[in-house]
């Protein structure tokens, strides 16, 4: 009733409370792993493609290839997109290529490139360094 009123059984719901919340939390990572699992299946598996960014920044540079391969072909679908993004990585990453042939079998897969979007395209190549080349 007054300023020095203590309660009794405050340790035990604190305990409680404490409980109940580590219960919520431990729900909450494994709702969140099941999502990681359920997005990890996405359209690099469904398509069947060489390439699979591992790290953000690999991941951000990929989408600006697919952006700039996009423009290029015009309104695709993803997933003829990722397969020639993936195209394009094999042969820009092919380094038994020579720089002639690789911007002609890059063209005949996007058509004729002015020069400064052929060069975007290989600078983008360049940033991407968890290729894995499929040789076999």
């Amino acid at each position: 009733m007054g300023d020095r009123a203590v309660r009794t059984g405050t340790k035990e719901k604190e305990e409680l409370e404490e409980r109940k919340k580590k219960k919520v939390r431990d729900e909450d990572k494994k709702k969140k792993k099941k999502d990681e699992k359920l997005s990890s299946i996405s359209m690099y598996d469904l398509v069947g493609v060489n390439y699979k960014p591992t790290t953000r920044e690999t991941r951000e540079t990929y989408e600006a290839l697919l952006t700039a391969i996009q423009d290029q072909l015009g309104d695709q679908p993803r997933d003829v997109l990722i397969g020639a993004a993936d195209e394009v990585l094999s042969e820009l990453k092919n380094e038994k290529s020579k720089d002639l042939q690789k911007r002609s079998d890059v063209e005949s897969m996007l058509g004729k490139l002015e020069d400064q979007k052929y060069f975007f395209l290989c600078n983008l190549s360049k940033k991407i360094t968890d290729y894995q080349s499929q040789s076999g």
